[in-house]
């Protein structure tokens, strides 16, 4: 097996088991996907669900890139950035949990009813191994890069050709 597959089985097998731990205070990995794939179906009513959103979107991607490695490479460029991004994205919790944990104080489900989320402003083991998936995510896709015959080089500017 390519070495850039076994590193994506990984990342994919520490993405699964993220969602068993604790992710944020008590709160299991699963409740807080659950969480924020309800804010894609509301209408968006406070401005902390566009950010919450980004989660569940940069897990749908990261779906897609992990699949991305078994098939042709082709746009490696544009996956190993959106890896990137989603990287980013996720990371970003970890800078934004304790300002966000100060401002709201309680959680409604996508209904609106309050639900037993424990602001405690702790990232759980879970929160870390989900982003370690994501950092596994990006190393396959450089891996899959810098492999020989995947991609072709950058064409030299023009000036750069004539001399």
């Amino acid at each position: 097996m390519k070495p850039c597959k076994i590193v994506v089985v990984a990342a994919a097998a520490a993405f699964a088991f993220s969602l068993f731990l604790p992710a944020f205070g008590p709160n299991s990995g699963l409740f807080c996907l659950e969480y924020c794939f309800g804010t894609l179906t509301r209408l968006f009513l406070a401005s902390s669900d566009w950010y919450f959103s980004g989660f569940a979107v940069a897990n749908v991607i990261f779906v897609v890139l992990v699949g991305a490695i078994f098939a042709p490479a082709r746009f490696t460029r544009l996956r190993l950035w959106a890896s990137v991004i989603v990287l980013l994205q996720v990371f970003s919790w970890f800078f934004v949990n304790p300002v966000h944990s100060e401002v709201k104080a309680s959680v409604l489900s996508p209904e609106g009813v309050p639900l037993p989320f424990t602001f405690d402003q702790s990232l759980g083991m879970g929160y870390f191994i989900w982003l370690f998936s994501y950092v596994l995510l990006v190393c396959a896709h450089i891996i899959l890069r810098n492999e020989p015959g995947q991609h072709s080089p950058d064409p030299a500017p023009a000036s750069c050709a004539a001399h």
